[in-house]
């Protein structure tokens, strides 16, 4: 054969291989759910770290399940477009996720939405009326709130989701906050907790793991329910100083305490917001106005007759220069209140308040038959000097 002739034939050869091998060069990446799988075909990028920090991926979210790396050579085309053998790497990687892509992707709209939001500190408390000069301290107990709970009214007999959950909460606390403005405000004590959340983990389950009807992804339900709470305090700040403290309720021990972190790692510059995030095994906390000790608890860890004595043991040292006891409880969905008298106790008792839930019926309660029962919030005020002055309610008229 021709020495012509044979080259005629490589470069046939070569044309084939190239038309059926297109350009080996290039870095794809694929996500599937939580796993991503990455495909590098270079002459620069030769080894599993190349590959990684090429893709520009984050280490604390993202780590390496299963890799493998060949190394060949290749017949290509170069400038002057004759064939040309190289060395090339090939690199296949699949990488896991550390952190879910719903809260990592909630983490990153919660920031967002709060950069939007971002108020300034309000430093002056409105103007009280004159005619009310004694001290009080107004405390909003907007309990079992369950943003996330999902129901359907065809059937429950009636409709709950995140959007219902945020506008009643929200008109709930503006009503309260509206029907103490006639009184000298010094104080405003917001609880959070006591069933705000009503899922604890990705799975849609309560702490003890229960699954629930729920409206949408564990991030989205955080989400929402970090704004609506932060709007709520944004308003009750225009009246007085905001104190919070975490009561966990049984389907949010986890969720409802990174809510606390959040909300004090947002307001820790303001001095007019106070944050007691005391993390107790029952969730019991007690707090004292004037002669006034509150004990509030969830109210699903022990049976609520044996509180008043739990209290005179836990509280003691508050009890001494108090004469108003009182216990505030959630869990139930429902009003109810007791009166425990003892001789060994003041002479007024200890009463124990059962208080009502913002939310919505979901299945699991309609078909057991709690049915009927009012919803509602309540706000009580504590003078200083008095003790108890009043209560208010607003109530879920939907």
């Amino acid at each position: 054969m021709s020495r012509s002739k044979r080259s005629e034939i490589v470069a046939e050869l070569t044309e084939a291989e190239l038309k059926a091998q297109p350009d080996p060069r290039g870095y794809t990446a694929k996500e599937k759910g939580d796993a991503l799988e990455v495909l590098s075909i270079s002459d620069r990028i030769r080894t599993i770290d190349d590959a990684f920090r090429f893709g520009g991926y984050d280490a604390a979210i993202w780590q390496v399940h299963a890799s493998e790396c060949k190394a060949y050579q290749c017949c290509i085309k170069n400038a002057d477009k004759r064939p040309e053998v190289v060395q090339l790497w090939a690199i296949k990687l699949t990488l896991r996720r550390k952190v879910s892509k719903g809260i990592e992707t909630a983490a990153g709209e919660l920031i967002e939405r709060m950069r939007k939001w971002s108020p300034k500190p309000n430093r002056k408390p409105a103007r009280a009326a004159a005619r009310k000069t004694d001290p009080h301290m107004l405390e909003v107990s907007v309990f079992d709130a369950h943003f996330g709970k999902l129901a359907w009214k065809p059937e429950t007999g009636n409709n709950y989701d995140l959007e219902i959950a945020e506008r009643v909460y929200l008109d709930a606390v503006r009503q309260l906050a509206d029907d103490a403005k006639g009184f000298m405000l010094e104080r405003i004590l917001f609880p959070i907790g006591q069933d705000f959340f009503h899922i604890d983990n990705l799975e849609s389950k309560t702490t003890g793991g229960t699954p629930q009807d729920a409206d949408g992804r564990y991030g989205k339900i955080m989400v929402a329910g970090t704004m609506a709470c932060v709007k709520a305090i944004d308003h009750l700040l225009e009246l007085a100083p905001v104190k919070l403290i975490w009561v966990p309720g049984n389907h949010d021990r986890t969720s409802s305490y990174h809510l606390g972190m959040f909300l004090w790692a947002w307001y820790r510059n303001n001095p007019r917001v106070e944050i007691d995030m005391t993390r107790t095994q029952t969730g019991r906390r007690y707090e004292q106005y004037g002669p006034v000790v509150i004990g509030f608890a969830h109210g699903d860890m022990i049976r609520h007759e044996k509180l008043p004595a739990v209290m005179m043991h836990e509280a003691r040292d508050l009890m001494a220069t108090s004469r108003t006891l009182e216990i505030h409880l959630g869990h139930l969905h429902k009003s109810q209140e007791m009166v425990y008298r003892n001789t060994d106790t003041h002479a007024g008792g200890i009463r124990v308040r059962v208080l009502p839930s913002l939310s919505g019926t979901d299945k699991w309660h309609y078909d057991q038959g709690y049915v009927g029962t009012a919803r509602a919030a309540e706000a009580y005020l504590w003078s200083k000097r008095r003790g108890y002055v009043a209560h208010f309610s607003a109530n879920v008229s939907e």
